[in-house]
């Protein structure tokens, strides 16, 4: 089978969906289909050139420099009647999604839409005018995307019900993680062990919308125990999460990693105690994955997808003594969480890649009829 997957951003940016699209893309390989990833680049496009990505020239987008707006003509419609493709993926929401849907359209290609983003439960970070109207508007133009698709994909039943109540009958495929990449492993690559102190880790984009003030107060309180609290990531709020830090004299309770390299990931959740989000609006987190996959315990907020995937023992409710308790427990042991690597093996890449599989064929079946 040759699969198209577009996605509105691609290495080198690195995000959840990025993960995503490109474990699933090696997955699929692995089990003997050709996948041709669709994404927007900021660079020339000879120095993005890949067998297996078409890159479209874009423009950064301002209000959030990590991601691009391609509106440049690009080469996709080449690409997919040179490689002849059996099914179009897109794991887009901007403009990406408007381009698969284009060639959707142009070559009668099945379309499958994954939902990875709740972005209308991003935009009260931003501080935008007209929130409420924003929602709504955002609400409407999903609902036009993923109307146009032959079936939608989501993967949590949290936002399984939010798109059932735009008149959508979305299926549930969790993301995968890569069981063989992701074990605990002894190896120090980043020598976080040199840290005294319990060891909380945070992975992912340093953004508005992760809530990570959240996690910066619960430290406040925590400052007279021994935890270390590790941010590891990039992203917009970076400057301003440090400043934070700093005003609040927690300078030496925390550290700063930038971004680390797929190939570190491993030794970094290993070497951890912890790993702490405080994210309200994610869908399913691919970093949560990973960590329980290394044997990392995981705690989050309750009320979240998060529930769908941890223990009762596992969650927080939002606010920072709460979030501050949970660490304690789990720094003096009185909470533990049996066996993080059990969860994470219900979600392997070869399960979720295999019913991902059979979506394909029932569209590709469908469109033959």
């Amino acid at each position: 089978m040759r699969v198209a997957l577009f996605t509105d951003s691609y290495f080198p940016s690195v995000d959840g969906v990025v993960r995503a699209v490109s474990t699933l893309e090696r997955e699929l390989t692995k089990l003997g289909h050709e996948c041709l990833i669709f994404a927007p680049t900021i660079s020339k496009l000879e120095e993005r050139c890949q067998d297996n990505v078409v890159y479209c020239r874009a423009i950064r987008f301002k209000l959030y420099p990590d991601y691009c707006l391609p509106i440049f003509r690009s080469e996709i419609d080449k690409a997919v009647k040179e490689r002849d493709v059996d099914i179009i993926h897109s794991h887009a929401l901007a403009f990406m999604a408007l381009r698969a849907m284009r060639a959707h359209n142009d070559f009668d290609l099945p379309l499958v839409t994954t939902y990875h983003t709740r972005v209308s439960e991003a935009l009260p970070y931003y501080n935008l005018p007209f929130p409420g109207v924003l929602r709504r508007l955002s609400f409407t133009y999903f609902r036009f995307i993923l109307k146009r698709s032959d079936r939608v994909l989501t993967p949590s039943e949290l936002t399984r019900r939010e798109l059932s109540r735009l008149g959508l009958d979305p299926i549930v495929i969790p993301n995968g993680v890569d069981l063989d990449r992701f074990k605990p492993i002894k190896e120090d690559r980043l020598r976080l062990r040199e840290i005294d102190g319990f060891k909380i880790l945070f992975l992912g984009r340093l953004a508005s919308e992760k809530n990570l003030v959240l996690l910066i107060n619960s430290a406040k309180i925590l400052e007279n125990e021994e935890c270390h609290f590790i941010m590891a990531g990039k992203g917009p709020a970076e400057e301003y999460l440090k400043k934070k830090v700093k005003n609040m004299g927690l300078d030496d309770k925390f550290t700063f990693l930038g971004f680390v390299d797929e190939a570190s990931l491993p030794s970094l959740y290993s070497t951890c105690n912890l790993f702490a989000t405080p994210s309200l609006f994610e869908n399913m987190s691919m970093v949560m994955l990973e960590a329980l996959a290394c044997g990392l315990p995981v705690i989050a907020p309750q009320g979240t997808c998060f529930d769908e995937f941890l223990p009762s023992q596992c969650l927080f409710k939002p606010d920072p003594v709460s979030l501050a308790k949970r660490i304690l427990s789990f720094k003096e042991g009185e909470t533990e969480m049996d066996n993080p690597r059990k969860i994470a093996e219900l979600f392997s890449t070869r399960r979720c890649a295999e019913r991902t599989l059979e979506i394909y064929s029932e569209c590709i079946e469908g469109a033959t009829r």
